[in-house]
């Protein structure tokens, strides 16, 4: 398309803390797909799903396609699609599902 510029070439032109503000957001909306993609494959609807972790279809095609929700919530959507949220650490992995007491 005329008038459309190469990401590369965009990035290359912000500062640090544009560039570490994008990194971000990019980092906040790729959850938001993880986790639809991870209900899709689970064969569930956003109702389906939704139902199950006590919130609306349409709060969670908000979170979707945000990936802005809170690690409690991601914590219940993964479990209910089968998984388990688990944050690498320097002294060893944490298993949110064991520190929820589930």
């Amino acid at each position: 398309m005329a008038g459309r510029r190469p990401w590369s070439e965009i990035e290359k032109r912000m500062t640090p803390e544009q560039r570490a503000a994008s990194d971000a957001l990019y980092q906040q909306k790729r959850i938001g797909l993880l986790v639809a993609e991870m209900r899709k494959h689970s064969g569930l609807t956003q109702t389906e799903l939704a139902d199950r972790i006590g919130t609306g279809q349409s709060t969670l095609s908000e979170m979707e396609a945000s990936g802005d929700m809170r690690i409690t919530t991601l914590n219940k959507i993964v479990g209910e699609l089968g998984g388990s949220v688990v944050v690498h650490m320097p002294d060893g992995d944490i298993n949110l599902t064991l520190l929820s007491g589930e």
